[in-house]
């Protein structure tokens, strides 16, 4: 059920494979968060407008990960700081010559609004397996 949204400046070279950087995130997230990911929505932005001093130089990559509420901030850091690491090996090549800052973010999707179809498919509070 993970929410995965990598954004990046459009502009970047060499891209990276973003389907093996999914597969590593998703990797990390079963493995220390407990999220099933294959119900995971992963998706891959290239941002063409960004903002910033103007110059041509800079560049950004921001990974963004929403999970379902529960999770403690030590499991949320442990993720981050994992996939940190597998953002920055990906891009490593197309930031050589570039400010390129890259940024991660883990956040909670509030149980309470969420909604899925169909019906159902979300564990209530307090139950062992993570979406």
């Amino acid at each position: 059920m993970p929410h995965i949204r990598l954004e990046y400046s459009d502009d970047l070279r060499p891209m990276p494979d973003v389907r093996v950087l999914f597969a590593e995130v998703h990797t990390v997230l079963a493995k220390t968060a407990g999220a099933a990911t294959s119900n995971a929505k992963s998706r891959a932005i290239a941002v063409s407008s960004y903002v910033g001093d103007g110059s041509p130089a800079n560049a950004f990559v921001h990974l963004s990960i929403e999970l379902m509420e529960g999770r403690s901030s030590e499991v949320k850091a442990e993720v981050s700081d994992q996939c940190l690491a597998i953002v920055d090996t990906a891009f490593a090549r197309a930031g050589e010559d570039r400010n390129l800052q890259i940024t991660v973010a883990v956040s909670d999707l509030d149980r309470t609004t969420y909604r899925k179809l169909p019906k159902g498919t979300i564990p209530s509070p307090g139950a062992t397996e993570h979406i």
